[in-house]
């Protein structure tokens, strides 16, 4: 059991860290290539990508992880009637943002070069979802090289295309290229989705002709899990959406310029925290690995299993993540211009390294809960984490400018993180049954 467990990591993390050296290879060519201003621009519409993918999925890729890998459903079943779901409500949404693009750009960033930018995420949206709920179904029967080899794959297309649309249209305008830069995103998830099907053509071609949109019972069963994950989702999707808006705005009646808000932002969102999001590639593989099996221990009634599942979970997620605390902290300089070409955010960098270490221990926690079928407790922890971090960036936007994004992002983690503690100490270790 050991010898499978080890093996299951050590082919999932060869498979997750090639998918995410290619992910940052890929940001830090957009790094490079843009210039401040484009980069910023770039990552002021991502969290757009996040808010509206997150209304897409509907959770349905969370349910389909949590139910293909419970012993009481069927996983073909289960996958059909997701994709149904998932294709219906993410080309509505897809269909809704296309419409709205031009508004949005122009009334609430007050950028119209987003507009390009909005279209494409409005492609990406059909192909994501479909991807993310294929992925969950392999994830949920533990075979863990399809959704691996596919993400590699998607960062692969994504860098090749991306290369050569700015080396073949390099007199393009900023918004072409940013434009450009989303449709990359596009292609990578299509050629994603090809190497999914590939894997098991003759199912997928079946479920494609033989939906049944009216099994209401499991529409039910996936409704019940997924409606609660996406309301936690949505939460911070609109928090992350309402981030740039609000410092815009706000920093904008301070006095400052558009081009140094745009600037600003980048230099916090895409280079600080974008380096202190690298290590989260390895909690995800603790998660992948460690919910199919809390799921089926706390589902059999075997709490001790589950207590050290988690605690070998908790203690690995900070394993692998202390090493890249302690770098980023040393040196942060170093790393920013490895990866960006720069050291714009290093003092930053340094100041968040450490307090950050709290992110990597929420994975494993907010798997025990949707273990537990603790989705209700999940939405209610995200509200008070997205009430607290809108909170504190409204009140530290005029003191600490753009920075106070960092600032905010920390409390609401520390409110997440201590708040599920609690509970899941509650649950799993001091409530008995």
């Amino acid at each position: 059991m050991k010898k499978k467990i080890f093996r299951s990591f050590a082919t999932l993390l060869g498979l997750t860290c090639t998918a995410k050296l290619f992910s940052v290879l890929c940001r830090v060519i957009l790094a490079r290539t843009l210039s401040s201003e484009g980069y910023g621009l770039y990552m002021l519409v991502l969290p757009t990508l996040g808010f509206c993918l997150t209304l897409a999925q509907m959770g349905i890729p969370s349910a389909v992880f949590r139910l293909s890998s419970d012993p009481h459903y069927q996983p073909k079943r289960v996958l059909k009637k997701a994709l149904s779901l998932s294709l219906v409500i993410s080309l509505t949404i897809a269909f809704l943002l296309a419409l709205l693009a031009p508004i949005i750009a122009n009334t609430l960033f007050r950028q119209p070069e987003a507009t390009g930018a909005l279209y494409a995420i409005a492609l990406f949206i059909p192909l994501a979802s479909t991807n993310n709920t294929l992925r969950s179904y392999y994830l949920g029967q533990e075979k863990i090289v399809p959704p691996g080899l596919s993400q590699i794959i998607e960062e692969v297309m994504r860098i090749a295309v991306m290369l050569t649309c700015f080396l073949c249209f390099s007199h393009l305008s900023l918004a072409h290229q940013i434009t450009l830069a989303y449709l990359a995103m596009c292609a990578g998830e299509l050629a994603s989705f090809l190497l999914l099907v590939i894997f098991d053509h003759r199912y997928v071609s079946r479920s494609a002709t033989s939906i049944d949109f009216y099994d209401e019972l499991m529409s039910r069963d996936i409704f019940a899990i997924s409606l609660p994950v996406t309301a936690s989702q949505l939460l911070h999707s609109l928090s992350n959406f309402l981030e740039p808006l609000i410092l815009t705005s706000l920093l904008l009646c301070l006095g400052y310029s558009s081009e140094w808000i745009s600037t600003q932002y980048g230099i916090v969102n895409g280079y600080a925290l974008g380096m202190l999001m690298i290590p989260t590639f390895l909690t995800t593989i603790i998660y992948r690995l460690a919910l199919p099996k809390l799921t089926k221990t706390i589902t059999t009634g075997e709490m001790e299993a589950a207590q050290k599942t988690l605690i070998m979970a908790v203690l690995g997620c900070l394993a692998l993540g202390l090493p890249f605390t302690l770098l980023f902290f040393f040196a942060p300089e170093f790393c920013l211009q490895l990866f960006y070409g720069t050291t714009q955010g290093a003092s930053i960098l340094r100041y968040l390294a450490i307090p950050f270490l709290i992110y990597y221990m929420q994975t494993p926690l907010a798997c025990a809960l949707q273990a537990l079928c603790k989705n209700k407790t999940q939405l209610a922890i995200c509200c008070i984490e997205c009430l607290v971090s809108i909170s504190v960036l409204y009140l530290a936007i005029p003191y600490f400018q753009a920075v106070s994004v960092a600032i905010s992002l920390l409390a609401g983690l520390l409110a997440n993180t201590l708040l599920s503690f609690i509970l899941v100490f509650y649950y799993l270790f001091w409530k008995k049954k």
